[in-house]
C-alpha cells in the first residue's frame, strides 16, 4: 500500500508531460490547416529580373592571328651538270639582283664550245671562198653577155649584106656559128654562176646553224655561274665546293640555294564569315608581335582569296606590310588588327539571357500584359558579359535577365527591373 502510494506522483508527472508534448506537436498542424483554408484558389506569378537591352557605340574591328611569309621566295638550282668550282654566298647573306651565288665547273660543254667555235670559222673560210667563186662566175658571165651581144649584132649585119649580095653566104654562116657558140657559152656561164650562188647559200645555211650551236653552247656556259634572280636573303645552301649538281629542279634534285626576298612581308589570315565587312581590298590594318612590344607595322590589304573555305567558312586575305629594317621574318605568327570603318550603334543584352529553343537563339521578353514572348535574335561578338544583339530587338522590350524553367512562351510573369 504504501508503495502504490509512493509511485503515484511519478506516474502523474509522465502523464502530464506526455499531454504537453501532444499539445505541442498539433497546434503547428491546426495552424496550417487553418491557413489552407482560409487561402484564396490561386497562384501568384512569378517574379523575374528583366533589363531593357543596352545601346552602345561599338567600332566594328577584329584582331586575328596570321602567317608571316616573304614577298618572293624560289630555290635556285643548276642549270648545266658540272662540280662547284666555288660558292660565294652562304646562309643568311643579303644579296643583289645578278650578285653571282656560285661557279660550275663543266668540262664537256667548254669542250663542246671549242668544237662549235672550230666549225664556225671553218664554216666562214668556206664561205669566204664560195663568195670569191660566185664573184668570179658572174664576173665571166657578164663577159660572156657582152660578147654574145657583139655576135648577134655581128650576125645581124652579115645578113643583111647576105640579102643585098654583098658577102658570100659562108662568110654569114661562119657569123651565125659564132653567135650560136657565144649563146652557149652564155648560158654555160649561167648555169655556172647560179651553182655558185646555191654553192654560197649552202655555205651560209650551215653557218647559220652553226653560229646558233655556239650561242646556245654559251648559253650553257652562262649556266656555269650561278647568280641571284632578284635581291634577297640566302635562306638555305645545299652545296659544297667540289660537290656533283645536276641540272634540272626535279623532286630528286635538291635545289642550290633558297633565296627569299622579305623587303616586303607577306601577312595571311583567315577571316571569318560574321567578320566580312572590315575587308576592304586597300584597306589598312595593323600588325603586332609579341617579340616587339610597343611596335606597330603598318600593313594594306592587298587581295582575297574571293572564296570562303567551305571547311572553316573563312577568307583567305593577303597583306603586304613593309620591311625595310628586316625585323619581320617568313614563318613568324603575329596579330592582324583589322581598323573598323566606322563607330556603330548597337544593342546588347547580358549573356545569361540567352536561351537556345530548337537550335535557334533566343530571349524571353515581358510584354504589355505580363506575358512572356520568345524571340529569335541574330548574335554578334560576345565580350563575355554581354553579348551583341544584331537582329530580333528594337531595344524598348523587358528582356528577362537569367529565365528560369517557368519562363515559358505565354507564360504570366511579374517584372522587375534590375
Amino acid at each position: 500500500m504504501f508503495k502504490f502510494r509512493r509511485d503515484v506522483p511519478i506516474l502523474a508527472g509522465i502523464l502530464t508531460l506526455l499531454a504537453v508534448l501532444f499539445v505541442i506537436g498539433l497546434w503547428p498542424r491546426l495552424g496550417k490547416s487553418t491557413g489552407f483554408a482560409a487561402a484564396p484558389n490561386k497562384t501568384e506569378a512569378p517574379t523575374v529580373a528583366v533589363v531593357a537591352p543596352k545601346r552602345v557605340q561599338a567600332v566594328r574591328g577584329l584582331t586575328l592571328p596570321g602567317t608571316l611569309d616573304a614577298f618572293r621566295e624560289t630555290g635556285i638550282y643548276a642549270r648545266t651538270n658540272g662540280y662547284v668550282r666555288s660558292r660565294r654566298v652562304d646562309i643568311g647573306d643579303h644579296v643583289k639582283e645578278g650578285q653571282l651565288l656560285a661557279e660550275i665547273d663543266a668540262p664537256e660543254v667548254d669542250r663542246e664550245a671549242q668544237q662549235s667555235t672550230a666549225q664556225v670559222t671553218v664554216s666562214e673560210r668556206g664561205r669566204a671562198e664560195a663568195e670569191a667563186r660566185v664573184a668570179q662566175a658572174e664576173a665571166s658571165l657578164r663577159q660572156s653577155r657582152a660578147n654574145l651581144e657583139l655576135a648577134k649584132a655581128t650576125l645581124e649585119r652579115y645578113e643583111q649584106l647576105e640579102k643585098n649580095g654583098d658577102v658570100s653566104h659562108q662568110a654569114a654562116d661562119e657569123k651565125r656559128t659564132a653567135y650560136n657558140a657565144r649563146r652557149a657559152e652564155t648560158e654555160s656561164m649561167e648555169a655556172a654562176a647560179a651553182a655558185a650562188r646555191r654553192n654560197l647559200d649552202g655555205q651560209q645555211a650551215g653557218i647559220t646553224v652553226q653560229t646558233a650551236n655556239r650561242r646556245r653552247i654559251a648559253q650553257l656556259q652562262d649556266f656555269q655561274r650561278v647568280t641571284a634572280p632578284f635581291a634577297g636573303v640566302i635562306t638555305a645552301r645545299n652545296i659544297e665546293t667540289g660537290a656533283l649538281v645536276s641540272s634540272g629542279s626535279t623532286s630528286q634534285v635538291q635545289p642550290l640555294y633558297r633565296l627569299a626576298q622579305i623587303s616586303t612581308i607577306r601577312v595571311f589570315v583567315n577571316v571569318p564569315q560574321s567578320d566580312l565587312a572590315l575587308v576592304k581590298t586597300g584597306s589598312e590594318t595593323a600588325v603586332t608581335l609579341r617579340e616587339f612590344p610597343g611596335r606597330t607595322f603598318r600593313g594594306r590589304i592587298v587581295r582575297t582569296s574571293n572564296a570562303f573555305d567551305p571547311a572553316t567558312r573563312t577568307l583567305r586575305v593577303e597583306i603586304h606590310v613593309p620591311n625595310e629594317d628586316g625585323a619581320l621574318l617568313p614563318g613568324m605568327y603575329a596579330d592582324v588588327t583589322f581598323d573598323g570603318s566606322k563607330t556603330q550603334e548597337t544593342l546588347t543584352v547580358p549573356t545569361s539571357a540567352i536561351l537556345v529553343r530548337q537550335g535557334a537563339q533566343v530571349v524571353a521578353v515581358v510584354g504589355t500584359d505580363n506575358k512572356v514572348v520568345l524571340k529569335k535574335v541574330t548574335l554578334g561578338r560576345d565580350s563575355g558579359r554581354e553579348v551583341e544583339v544584331l537582329s530580333g530587338l528594337t531595344g524598348g522590350e523587358q528582356v528577362v535577365i537569367t529565365p528560369n524553367d517557368s519562363v515559358q512562351e505565354g507564360a504570366t510573369v511579374s517584372p522587375a527591373r534590375s
